[in-house]
């Protein structure tokens, strides 16, 4: 810088330095400027997110349900219960799972 910038830089800071903007101004600088890539990610990760209670244990349940009740226990099997002296045999009828 030539001796000139900073005169007048100097002369800039002097008549400036007592000019106080207000917090609404500031506010409105602030939120009309063009946000870089940083800002507006930090703005998407700093979202709050509000989820109901009610919608997320039903779906808890149901997940559950899908996940851990086997669909075959719906099925009607065939038993056959045979009394032997007191003892019981219980014949039942499977599918057998394999290659084919």
């Amino acid at each position: 810088m030539d001796s000139l910038e900073k005169e007048i830089k100097k002369i800039m800071k002097e008549e400036t330095s007592d000019i106080v903007l207000s917090q609404k101004a500031a506010d409105n600088i602030l939120s009309h400027r063009k946000k870089n890539i940083k800002e507006r990610i930090d703005g998407l990760l700093n979202r709050e997110i509000k989820i109901p209670l009610a919608p997320v244990i039903i779906g808890f349940a149901a997940l559950f349900a899908v996940t851990l009740i086997p669909w075959n226990i719906f099925n009607s099997q065939s038993i056959k219960i045979i009394d032997i002296c007191g003892s019981q045999v219980i014949i039942s009828e499977s599918r057998e799972v394999g290659m084919k």
